[in-house]
């Protein structure tokens, strides 16, 4: 009976060491990133507080016991001008975005649903009758005039495109309706990021939403701006702050073209006359890779008091292995000036630049 209790409990410690030890090998595992960028004449490293030792392209505890490989690449060094400006985004869709659809009453009275379970929230109408479709005042003016024959919509619905009929009913006020709430154009405030002296911006760090269901907006064209703040709306518990700011459309006051809306931002090309004339006011750094990114103190870049200022920052955690492209990193606000401000990060602060070490890391975004 003894030696029976003395295996029981031998084989109850294997399984919690094996437990232990496997949950500690997931543990140090996520610490590393699956891939890290070089630059010529770096050798691969990993900043954690495990002690691993990079050997070639495997990563081993105490230089010894393999954990992962990793794929490592080399890349050209590059410097980038941190920006911190707050700016207007504006952006068309690809052809006409749909918000939601309903029903209307039609000229005899009768409760009509034309679109019902034929187009739906997130869809885009690139074309009608096989004719382009630009903006939605044209769409408007081609069902108001189609005397209720039936139209062809060509639809982007996710990764497809449709092809479907609908004939529109006359309404109440005798014009013609399909009972479709639509959108072609979508605005905001943000602050870019950075500029190359080749012309490439990025800003926001996160893409712009159609607003409806989550999903990146396709976008046909956009342009960025300059923006003027009005004044800033504190953040509370529970209640997000923001920047109050009018977008300053017109020539004089363009900056750039919006060439790409992604998941990690949105991205394009200044105009170098305007923007590159300001690139002295503007801090040049070179790129962190994210293996180098530590816990600990570091700054991000705003104009968001009217001036380029630096503001005091922790960072708290780093995720190499977060599902969500722009949720890697996580920071808290320690400078005073900025608590006092804005009480933290407000919407329109997405996009400043996040800097540590003398290197650009990435952009605040959420």
């Amino acid at each position: 009976m003894r030696n029976f209790l003395y295996k029981c409990i031998l084989g109850i410690s294997c399984l919690y060491l094996v437990g232990v030890l496997g949950l500690g090998y997931i543990q140090i595992s996520r610490s590393i990133p699956d891939q890290i960028y070089i630059t010529e004449g770096e050798e691969p490293h990993i900043n954690t507080q495990y002690p691993l030792v990079m050997q070639g392209n495997v990563c081993r505890l105490f230089g010894i016991l393999p954990i992962k490989t990793v794929e490592v690449t080399q890349v050209d060094r590059q410097t980038l001008y941190a920006c911190g400006k707050i700016i207007g985004i504006y952006t068309k869709t690809q052809g006409v975005f749909v918000i939601d659809t309903t029903e209307f009453e039609n000229k005899a009275g009768d409760t009509v649903y034309p679109a019902k379970d034929m187009v739906v929230t997130g869809d885009y109408i690139l074309e009608i009758n096989g004719e382009p479709l630009d903006n939605k005042e044209e769409m408007v003016k081609i069902v108001s005039e189609s005397q209720g024959e039936p139209l062809e919509l060509t639809i982007l619905r996710e990764q497809s495109i449709l092809s479907i009929y609908l004939t529109p009913q006359e309404g109440k006020t005798k014009d013609f309706l399909l009972g479709i709430w639509i959108k072609d154009d979508q605005a905001g405030i943000g602050t870019l990021t950075y500029f190359t002296d080749t012309g490439d911006f990025g800003t926001l760090g996160h893409g712009m939403g159609n607003g409806e269901n989550g999903q990146i907006l396709l976008i046909g064209e956009g342009d960025i701006y300059n923006a003027r703040i009005l004044g800033l709306s504190k953040g509370l518990p529970g209640i997000p702050g923001e920047i109050k700011a009018v977008i300053a459309y017109g020539k004089s006051n363009h900056l750039g073209e919006v060439e790409a809306n992604t998941s990690k931002g949105v991205f394009g090309e200044v105009d170098l006359d305007d923007i590159k004339s300001h690139s002295e006011e503007y801090p040049a750094y070179e790129i962190m890779h994210k293996q180098y990114i530590q816990k600990g103190k570091a700054q991000i870049l705003s104009e968001l008091s009217g001036e380029l200022e630096y503001y005091d920052i922790e960072i708290t955690y780093i995720d190499y292995l977060s599902k969500d492209n722009n949720k890697g990193i996580h920071i808290k606000i320690t400078d005073e000036r900025l608590l006092e401000l804005t009480g933290g990060i407000v919407q329109g602060m997405s996009g400043s630049p996040v800097i540590q070490n003398g290197r650009i890391v990435g952009a605040v975004t959420h």
